[in-house]
C-alpha cells in the first residue's frame, strides 16, 4: 500500500487516504476498522492512482482527488455503488495539488506536472476551466488568503501587477519545482502577477 496524500474531512470525524490505486475513508472516533474503499464498485482506472485528496468543506460527504494521469475526480462517500461523481479531464500531465475553497458553489484549483493551475467550478459540468501557465511543474496551490493584506516584495511584477498592492481574495499562489513561487490573479489567467525565484532546489509546499 502506497500512501501519498491524506486529508481530515471538515467536520473532523473522519480521514481520507490516497495513494497508488487507493482511496479510502477511516473513522477517527479510535476504534479499529478496515475503512470504507471508494474504490469499490468503481472499474479499475490509472486515474484512481491518487498524488493528492482534498474534502469539500460546503459537502461534507464530498471530497476530491488529483490523479498521477492527469484528471481530476469528484468522490460522494455516501453514494451506492460506485462512489465516482464525475471525472474531470484536462491536465496533461500528473495532478500534485487540488484544493477546494469554503465558499459556495464550490470552487477547486489543481497544480499539475504540465506546469499549469487549473480553476474548476464543481457546480456546472463541463463548464470551461481558467488556466494559469506557470514557470515550472506545479507542485503545490494555494488560495491566498484575504487577511493577509496585499501582495508586495522585490519579486517581477508582470500582467497588470504594477506596483500597488492586489486584492488577495481574488489571488493565487504556486510553488514550482523551478523553486519559483509565482502569485495569479483568477481574474485574468494571462500571465503572473508576481514571480519569484525563492528557492536554489524544488519548492514542494507553501501555506
Amino acid at each position: 500500500m502506497v500512501v501519498n496524500s491524506c486529508a481530515v474531512s471538515p467536520d473532523g470525524s473522519r480521514v481520507a487516504v490516497a495513494g497508488r490505486e487507493l482511496l479510502r475513508t477511516y473513522s477517527l472516533s479510535g476504534a479499529a476498522q478496515q475503512g470504507v474503499d471508494l474504490l469499490a464498485h468503481t472499474r479499475k482506472a490509472s486515474s484512481h492512482s491518487s498524488n493528492d485528496v482534498s474534502w469539500l468543506s460546503q459537502r461534507p460527504a464530498q471530497l476530491v482527488t488529483g490523479s498521477i494521469s492527469g484528471e481530476v475526480l469528484l468522490w460522494d462517500t455516501t453514494r451506492r455503488g460506485s462512489r465516482l461523481v464525475r471525472t474531470m479531464a484536462g491536465h496533461g500531465r500528473a495532478v500534485n495539488r487540488v484544493v477546494c475553497t469554503s465558499d459556495e458553489p464550490p470552487r477547486l484549483l489543481s497544480g499539475s506536472q504540465d506546469c499549469t493551475v487549473r480553476l474548476w467550478d464543481l457546480n456546472v459540468r463541463n463548464a470551461a476551466q481558467l488556466t494559469f501557465p506557470a514557470a515550472g511543474e506545479v507542485r503545490d496551490v494555494q488560495w491566498a488568503s484575504p487577511a493577509q493584506g496585499g501582495v508586495g516584495g522585490s519579486g517581477t511584477a508582470g500582467g497588470g501587477g504594477g506596483g500597488g498592492e492586489t486584492p488577495l481574495a481574488h489571488c493565487l499562489a504556486a510553488a514550482l519545482e523551478t523553486g519559483g513561487v509565482q502569485v495569479f490573479d483568477v481574474r485574468s489567467n494571462r500571465r503572473a502577477l508576481y514571480s519569484w525565484q525563492a528557492h536554489s532546489g524544488p519548492c514542494f509546499t507553501l501555506d
